[in-house]
């Protein structure tokens, strides 16, 4: 399984509800406000592939696989075992 980090700026002044349901549906979870974490067998571009068709042209989206990370007081900092930094 691999550890994928998803940030993203929406910069439109728009619903995004299939944009965070799609996060939903692949099991992410919310680590900060534009930033998610996933446990999941897809690469990073399929990630993105998707990611993409549902946000505007004007907003950014950075897909990254995760090897090391060290947080604290991050939201559910428990379920992928790290320690504060």
């Amino acid at each position: 399984m691999r550890k994928i980090s998803i940030s993203f700026d929406l910069r439109e002044d728009r619903p995004y509800d299939s944009f965070f349901l799609r996060l939903l549906y692949f099991g992410a979870e919310e680590r900060l406000p534009t930033q998610w974490i996933l446990l999941t067998s897809l690469t990073v571009d399929e990630i993105k592939r998707d990611l993409q068709s549902h946000i505007d042209p004007a907003d950014r989206l950075l897909v990254t696989q995760v090897t090391s990370m060290s947080s604290r007081n991050l939201i559910n900092d428990e379920q992928f075992g790290r320690g504060a930094a």
